[in-house]
C-alpha cells in the first residue's frame, strides 16, 4: 500500500508543569548569592519539565484497486496519537537569567519547548473501507500495519508545525512565568517574569528614511 494523502488534525492539550523550589532558596536571595545564581542552583536538578501535550489524528487514505474497475474501493486509516512537549531547565545557564532590582524584572531566556514521545494509540486506530469500518480480522491488521509508518511520520511531522509549536510555547510561558515568580514571592519580592523562547517571532527592525 502507497498511500496517497495524509490529514493531520489537533484534539487538544493539557498544561502540566512544575517546578520544585527548595526552602533554601529564601537563605540565598538576599544573602551572598544573586538572584540569577540562586535560580540556576536549582533548576540544574529540573532535568525535564512537561508544558503541554496535545492529541493529534492522522488520517491516511489511498484507493485499493481490484481486478475490475467496478471493484475498486476507498481505503482510510485513521491513527490517533498523541505528543508531549518539554523544556529542559537543567540545561540552561546564568546568561540565560537577568534580574532587574530596579523594575522588579525578571527575563528567562531558553530553546523553545520540544516534542517527545510522538505515541500511537493502536486500540483507538480504524480501518474503513468503502465506508465499512473493519473490527477485526488479518485484512484489517495487513491493511493497518502497512500504513503505520507512514501515519507516525506525518504525525511526528505535525508535531512540530508552526500552531503547534506556537501553542506550546505560550503554554510554557504560562507555565514558567507562575514557576519562577514563586520562590521571588516567598522572599517578599513581587516580580514580572518574562519568559522568552528561542522561536518567538523578532521585533521588526526600524528602518530610516
Amino acid at each position: 500500500m502507497n498511500p496517497k494523502n495524509v490529514i493531520i488534525a489537533v484534539l487538544g492539550s493539557v498544561i502540566v508543569a512544575a517546578l520544585i523550589w527548595p526552602d533554601r532558596f529564601t537563605d540565598l536571595v538576599g544573602g551572598n548569592e544573586t538572584v540569577e545564581a540562586s535560580l540556576i542552583s536549582f533548576v540544574e536538578k529540573q532535568n525535564e519539565l512537561t508544558v503541554q501535550r496535545a492529541g493529534l489524528v492522522s488520517i491516511v487514505s489511498k484507493p485499493n484497486e481490484g481486478m475490475v474497475d467496478m471493484l475498486d474501493t476507498k481505503t482510510y486509516v485513521i491513527v490517533p496519537g498523541t505528543v508531549r512537549y518539554v523544556v529542559y531547565p537543567a540545561q540552561m545557564e546564568l546568561k540565560d537569567f537577568r534580574w532587574d532590582a530596579t523594575a522588579s524584572r525578571l527575563t528567562v531566556s531558553l530553546p523553545d519547548p520540544r516534542p517527545v514521545d510522538v505515541n500511537i494509540d493502536a486500540a483507538r486506530a480504524r480501518v474503513l473501507v468503502d465506508g465499512i469500518d473493519l473490527q477485526s480480522g488479518d485484512e484489517r491488521q495487513r491493511i493497518f500495519q502497512v500504513s503505520l509508518k507512514v501515519a507516525r511520520k506525518d504525525l511526528e511531522k505535525q508535531a512540530k508545525s508552526t500552531k503547534l509549536m506556537q501553542d506550546a510555547r505560550v503554554a510554557a510561558r504560562e507555565a514558567l512565568q507562575s514557576n519562577f515568580a514563586q520562590p521571588l514571592l516567598a522572599v517578599g519580592i513581587k516580580p514580572e517574569v518574562v519568559v522568552q523562547f528561542d522561536g518567538d517571532p523578532k521585533p521588526a527592525a526600524i528602518t530610516k528614511g
